[in-house]
């Protein structure tokens, strides 16, 4: 799998100034990186903030155009709710090997904050996604059984180049998980 050409769609937080250098979606890219793939970034909410020389009636277009330049063999997504239906039915017609994931670290639990936005993000894209990667426990989700699609459990990403606390080596913690 050396040489995997992924797009990866979420937010960068360009607008932020890296302020918010440490997010997940960082993380993960520094990842596939690490493991040889190439990671072409596209950052969903900076996009719609006009950083780019396009606006949000063009995002979809620049998908497809990048999907046309780069051919990647996969698509992974970071709560994404920008992009059109259409750009899904055209990436899934035209190009059918194309594997589509997102991840998603916000609680899908229905006792957690947020728990009805949470879900419509998450499950916005669900005829086009052919698997997801969630940081609550896959099996303690009340959709878990209705969802036709592959859903497996993530820990949060944690990376060398950003974390540095080494928490996992705290062997008197307060509470232990």
């Amino acid at each position: 799998m050396k040489n995997l050409k992924i797009l990866h769609i979420t937010d960068f937080h360009l607008r932020h100034s890296s302020r918010l250098y440490y997010s997940t979606a960082r993380k993960l890219n520094n990842g596939f990186i690490r493991n040889s793939f190439y990671v072409n970034e596209l950052s969903e909410r900076d996009f719609e903030k006009k950083l780019f020389f396009f606006d949000k009636k063009n995002y979809n277009k620049k998908i497809i155009e990048i999907i046309e330049n780069l051919n990647p063999a996969l698509i992974v997504m970071g709560h994404c709710s920008r992009i059109n239906f259409q750009t899904f039915e055209y990436i899934k017609k035209v190009h059918p090997d194309i594997k589509i994931a997102q991840w998603y670290v916000d609680s899908l639990i229905p006792t957690g904050p947020d728990y009805n936005p949470h879900l419509k993000t998450f499950q916005k894209y669900n005829d086009f996604i052919d698997c997801s990667f969630v940081t609550s426990d896959p099996l303690s989700l009340k959709f878990y059984n209705k969802n036709k699609k592959n859903i497996f459990y993530i820990p949060n990403p944690s990376d060398l180049s950003i974390d540095n606390l080494k928490i996992d080596r705290i062997t008197n913690n307060i509470y232990d998980m």
